[in-house]
């Protein structure tokens, strides 16, 4: 997805959700040829989220875009909690899971791998930490693809980015 498509409706999402102490987690388009498909993964700040704050937050969400008209054309909207493997994409939820297991996947290779699996470490405003078996790496932001946490009992064996 576009890259300012995301920034803006993450931002336009923010603005809608600060109402009921909830922020976007993520957001996704998938482009269709009649309709694309907005999807918001969403928490609240106290780390609570509810079906009924997912309901509540779908309808702010998708007034804030109809009214600001921030996404042209036909869109079906999907409002969920990051779930159990919570999808990680921004700053201040590196820095929240900090010392959790996270799985990331980068959008390039970093020498010959694309997974890796570790402990969260320093988070700044432009790249995260992950201590990777002995090693710690450095993961810029625009390079991750893709960062999930990993469920209590779910790492992988072989954690060393294989």
């Amino acid at each position: 997805m576009e890259g300012d498509l995301k920034t803006r409706l993450t931002e336009l999402g923010d603005r809608a959700l600060g109402s009921i102490g909830c922020y976007v987690v993520d957001a996704q388009v998938e482009f269709g040829r009649s309709r694309s498909i907005l999807r918001f993964f969403i928490d609240s700040i106290s780390g609570r989220i509810s079906i009924d704050d997912c309901a509540k937050g779908s309808r702010l969400i998708e007034a804030a875009i109809d009214q600001g008209s921030a996404f042209g054309g036909e869109y079906a909207l999907e409002v969920s909690s990051p779930g159990m493997e919570r999808r990680i994409a921004r700053a201040r939820d590196f820095e929240r899971f900090k010392g959790k297991t996270v799985r990331v996947r980068t959008r390039t290779p970093i020498e010959g791998k694309r997974n890796f699996e570790g402990t969260i470490g320093m988070a700044t405003g432009t790249a995260v930490q992950v201590k990777v078996g002995d090693e710690v790496k450095e993961f810029p932001y625009a390079l991750i693809a893709r960062a999930n946490l990993v469920g209590e009992g779910q790492e992988r064996e072989d954690s060393h980015g294989h």
